[in-house]
């Protein structure tokens, strides 16, 4: 898989690097990922979990499809916290107050 770099180099993201630890997993099983059948990635099949604390990001997003494409009978599951808010300007806050509140 290959990392993008955005304002850095994005290759330690855990997201990243778990996809990275399954691609080698495989590997290490005897399949060739970017080989020839029958042991090229679609001899592996499953599902992977992940769960990271913030909205990935677009270089994670990207490794995402990578294992997607290399990998294409395992299913990809992703959750993650909702993670960094932007920061709101006053104008907004002071529109959200203005705002009913349910109760």
């Amino acid at each position: 898989l290959f990392a993008a770099t955005l304002k850095h180099h994005r290759g330690g993201d855990g997201e990243f690097q778990a996809l990275q630890a399954c691609a080698r997993a495989s590997m290490e099983l005897g399949c060739q990922p970017i080989g020839a059948p029958p042991f090229d990635g679609s001899a592996v099949e499953g599902e992977l979990w992940l769960h990271v604390s913030e909205v990935p990001c677009l270089s994670c997003v990207g490794a995402m499809a990578q294992f997607r494409k290399v990998f294409p009978d395992v299913a990809l599951r992703l959750s993650f916290n909702l993670g960094r808010q932007p920061s709101q300007e006053k104008g907004a806050q002071a529109e959200m107050d203005s705002r009913p509140q349910l109760r």
